[in-house]
């Protein structure tokens, strides 16, 4: 036995990850500065250790079911609640105050992870199409963002959070695990024989 595989979500936020890590490999040929650094599944304290560089942190908090589009025992779709939290920190001893630098880096931070998540290439977030059951995920391609109070003061200077929300649909099957008798060889013989003795009870005139 195998065991239970990861569920496909685990491979969504993977694959949201790679997307943002290319985006940022490009900012970064342009300009060390617009450079980024990604990651997953990160929380405080480890957050708050990362001030000194922009950062880009992917998440799941919300899986549900679809109801209306779930009309099968055997399979339905979950609604993935996906979320991308940005961090920008503005660094004491600019012209601009720091709060001002801060949210500045996080404006062009939300905008480079919009343009990451939306390029027509990346539409099914790092999935195959599947040939027989066509996209993976099910996604309009749009999202909501929310920009945090900058209330987290720091010595070094303005700490300021943004979060992207967006939710696809994808398919959970439930694996069948019960015990079923395989069938090596089907016996028509039975069926034959009552075929055989059903035809001989009538008889055919041609005209």
């Amino acid at each position: 036995m195998a065991g239970i595989n990861y569920p496909l979500w685990r491979t969504l936020k993977i694959n949201v990850v790679s997307i943002l890590e290319a985006v940022a490999a490009e900012e970064n040929a342009i300009d060390p500065g617009r450079n980024f650094a990604v990651t997953r599944d990160r929380w405080r304290p480890w957050i708050e250790s990362q001030q000194g560089t922009a950062l880009c942190n992917v998440m799941i908090q919300n899986v549900n079911k679809t109801p209306e589009r779930s009309g099968s025992r055997r399979s339905y779709l979950d609604t993935v609640n996906v979320y991308i939290d940005m961090y920008a920190i503005g660094e004491a001893g600019q012209i601009e105050p720091a709060d001002v630098v801060a949210a500045d880096r996080l404006d062009l931070l939300t905008a480079q992870a919009r343009e990451a998540i939306t390029r027509l290439k990346e539409i099914d977030l790092g999935f195959n199409i599947d040939p027989d059951g066509g996209h993976i995920v099910d996604w309009d391609g749009s999202a909501d963002m929310t920009i945090y109070d900058q209330d987290q003061e720091d010595t070094t200077g303005q700490y300021a959070p943004a979060r992207w929300t967006f939710s696809v649909m994808m398919p959970y099957i439930p694996v069948d695990n019960h015990d079923f008798p395989n069938i090596s060889e089907l016996n028509l013989e039975p069926f034959k024989d009552e075929l055989e003795s059903f035809s001989l009870k009538f008889t055919y005139d041609t005209p």
